[in-house]
């Protein structure tokens, strides 16, 4: 299956986003970028962003950089994308002399961190760089320092050790989707030499979509759930019919196929992303292959929710979406089915529902080429997110046994842990800012970086908080950003996981942030509200939270009125 990107952004004209989250966006490169910058705001707009773009001057990177009154350093952006082309890499590597080139790569990079480090507070995405021998050395050029292959192949592996260890950048994988999509479908020679363009017209849609996905996830979109049918998607055949011992699946035939979609969903498990299993089927036979078939890749002990009835699969969907208690938008379908897909993007339109191709080998090929499931950071609490889930839905089910909520809250036996940012919960926290949609205060999406910086400032305090309960530990699931002014505590931004919330964690946590005002000497705290779309039930907690407004919660505060009780106990 081959995706026609250019369809797909020409079919975002009709899209109105301007309520929709705005993000100003800077894009520069040592090629032509009209093109990629005009469907990089459509793309913007498919995924749910107003991404305001401006397209820097032509092959201007280094003035735009070094002159503090350039167009760059002026422009209000939010994120700047630094475009890369092998063909401009290659004008400078063919000037060299020849005892410089076997420092082209490490001097490049080393020019890339001089530009970032004058944009230190902007978010960067920057491209790595197709890789292409030049016809000099032939298969020498894999060894050899001189060669331009061995010094483009060396600088993307320098600036992913560089990018991954200490930047805030991003990396734009342009290698990876040339890979993808081929010569023929991502270059265009005749745009290279006639209009500097450095990739096709196809090329710069695929780049644009896959750089709006990365802005996405910045600002909190992004997919969090795998929702999988089973006959035909996870095996091939019907187990109600066939039978365990005739599902095709394992190391023969078109079985390998459906093995390898097995493997890609323990993986995508294995990093955080939720799998649920939603089936036309009874429930004790849809289990059987994963309690008795010796190949199934998958367990059940993978799968946080797993509904099989007879019911239509949009309502389990809803059940699926009750339990997890995350929006529609961060899920995605598999289902070989076409009518079962249509279904459910008719009545859950905010569901992604892949299209996939009749024959199971290329499901994989085609599920990879969308690149789904975007992310911006991962932390070691995403490999105990499905046991976390399945904790969740014994907490769902166990609330029917009660007639009130309070009395629920109070047999939860719950208990939360005060902690101090270190660098050994960074990773969380931040992912937890980057994250977080519905409690999100200000929504500031702060990176690790960010965090150091506020941290080792001074007048910054950064908490997180955690939560147990009998069923099972939840984990780090809240972080507060502190200011520290002359007459208040300012509460910079205040993020909470969506798992926790109407369970009391606010109250326990504004508890403590009263507890740090008073022991700073400050009679109140303040801060701002910043509403979007998703996070309009933080206006109402705020005034569960007692909390004072001021010009329709652009500021407000709270002094010392009494705190609602709340079932959390301190951990020690």
């Amino acid at each position: 299956m081959i995706v026609n990107w250019k369809s797909l952004l020409q079919s975002a004209k009709s899209i109105d986003v301007t309520q929709k989250q705005k993000v100003n966006v800077y894009v520069l490169g040592d090629m032509s970028t009209q093109f990629y910058a005009r469907g990089l705001q459509k793309a913007g707009q498919l995924l749910g962003l107003n991404l305001v773009v401006v397209d820097g001057p032509f092959d201007q990177m280094e003035l735009q950089f070094l002159d503090h009154n350039s167009e760059l350093h002026q422009s209000p952006s939010d994120c700047v994308v630094l475009l890369f082309s092998k063909q401009a890499f290659q004008k400078v590597f063919q000037r060299l002399d020849p005892n410089k080139k076997s420092s082209f790569a490490h001097d490049q990079l080393a020019k890339l961190q001089q530009y970032l480090s004058m944009i230190a507070s902007k978010r960067c995405i920057v491209s790595n760089v197709i890789e292409e021998e030049e016809g000099v050395f032939g298969s020498l050029g894999n060894t050899h320092q001189h060669s331009f292959l061995y010094q483009l192949r060396r600088f993307n592996f320098l600036l992913m050790e560089w990018v991954g260890k200490e930047s805030n950048a991003q990396i734009l994988d342009v290698k990876l989707f040339h890979s993808r999509s081929g010569d023929e479908v991502f270059l265009d020679p005749r745009n290279e030499y006639l209009s500097s363009m450095a990739f096709s017209l196809d090329g710069n849609a695929i780049l644009a979509f896959q750089t709006a996905k990365l802005i996405a996830a910045g600002c909190g979109i992004f997919k969090k759930c795998l929702i999988l049918d089973l006959d035909n998607t996870l095996w091939g055949g019907v187990i109600g019919d066939d039978g365990i011992s005739k599902i095709e699946i394992g190391d023969l035939g078109v079985g390998k196929a459906f093995t390898a979609i097995q493997n890609w969903a323990k993986a995508l498990k294995s990093r955080g992303i939720i799998l649920a299993v939603c089936s036309k089927n009874e429930e004790s036979i849809a289990q059987e292959p994963f309690l008795s078939h010796p190949q199934m890749v998958l367990s059940l002990d993978d799968i946080s929710v797993f509904v099989a009835n007879w019911n239509n699969k949009a309502d389990n969907i809803r059940h699926i979406q009750q339990v997890l208690n995350i929006g529609f938008d961060s899920m995605v379908f598999l289902d070989d089915n076409p009518a079962e897909r249509q279904l459910v993007r008719e009545q859950l339109p905010d569901v992604t529902v892949p299209e996939l191709p009749e024959d199971p080998a290329f499901f994989l090929q085609t599920l990879k080429s969308l690149n789904l499931f975007e992310t911006q950071a991962i932390s070691a609490l995403d490999q105990e997110r499905t046991k976390m889930y399945q904790q969740e839905a014994k907490r769902v089910a166990a609330l029917k046994e009660y007639t009130d909520l309070d009395s629920y809250l109070g047999a939860l036996e719950m208990e939360g842990e005060i902690l101090e940012l270190d660098e050994q919960n960074l990773p969380r926290v931040s992912q937890l800012f980057q994250r977080s949609n519905q409690f999100n205060l200000r929504t500031i999406r702060y990176q690790e970086a960010d965090l150091r910086s506020l941290a080792k400032a001074g007048n910054h305090l950064i908490y997180c908080y955690t939560l147990s309960d009998k069923f099972g530990f939840h984990g780090i699931i809240s972080a507060v950003v502190l200011e520290k002014q002359e007459q208040h505590l300012y509460i910079d931004n205040w993020v909470m996981s969506c798992r926790v919330l109407k369970r009391g964690v606010e109250y326990f946590i504004l508890q403590h942030l009263r507890q740090v005002a008073e022991e700073l000497g400050v009679c109140e705290l303040r801060g701002s509200y910043l509403p979007t779309p998703k996070n309009r039930i933080v206006a109402h907690l705020l005034d569960d939270l007692g909390f004072e407004k001021r010009i329709d919660y652009s500021m407000f505060a709270v002094k010392h009125q009494k705190i609602k009780d709340h079932h959390i106990k301190s951990r020690k």
